[in-house]
């Protein structure tokens, strides 16, 4: 019924629940169908293990991801009705750990030729940390970014574009 295609951060609980519903041929809801909930352990846990459909037909779990940024599948299962569903989730990184200089450290660029600068934000562990806000600024020297800001993508990269100025060095 719903839960399924959410994105979270690592080791967090998805913000919706996963939730089923169990009916028979005219779609009348079953009540007391025992559902398993499972997801690869790489990809979190699923908790309960098992739920019992209410008088809705309705059975519902939480889950938690696991630690490192991937697409996961996991699945709610019933043996009566024989019937099997997935759930697919997009695993992020945590909070802002570290900015690397992507493609741009020490690079050198013509004159008045435009060139891409990327830069990478990674979590505590590792894992890409999209939607942050990357502030692009000149340390030294002439040119214009084509933006002052953006945003990093679901890999953890910033874009830009960068022209140097008209003066070398």
């Amino acid at each position: 019924m719903s839960g399924d295609r959410q994105v979270g951060v690592a080791n967090q609980t998805l913000a919706q629940p996963l939730v089923v519903r169990a009916a028979d041929t005219y779609g009348n809801p079953v009540p007391n169908v025992t559902v398993s909930w499972n997801t690869p352990t790489t990809c979190g846990s699923v908790a309960p293990a098992t739920s019992t459909t209410n008088s809705s037909g309705i059975a519902q779990a939480q889950w938690t991801l696991g630690g490192s940024a991937a697409a996961c599948t996991g699945g709610a299962s019933a043996a009566t009705p024989n019937a099997r569903v997935t759930f697919t989730a997009t695993v992020t990184g945590s909070a802002a750990g570290s900015l690397s200089a992507g493609n741009y450290s020490d690079q050198i660029g013509a004159i008045g030729a435009p060139t891409t600068l990327t830069a990478s934000v990674i979590d505590a562990t590792g894992n890409p940390v999209p939607g942050v806000t990357v502030m692009w600024t000149l340390s030294s020297g002439t040119g214009v970014f084509s933006a002052q800001s953006s945003l990093t993508d679901v890999a953890g990269q910033a874009v830009v574009s960068f022209t140097p100025g008209t003066v070398a060095g």
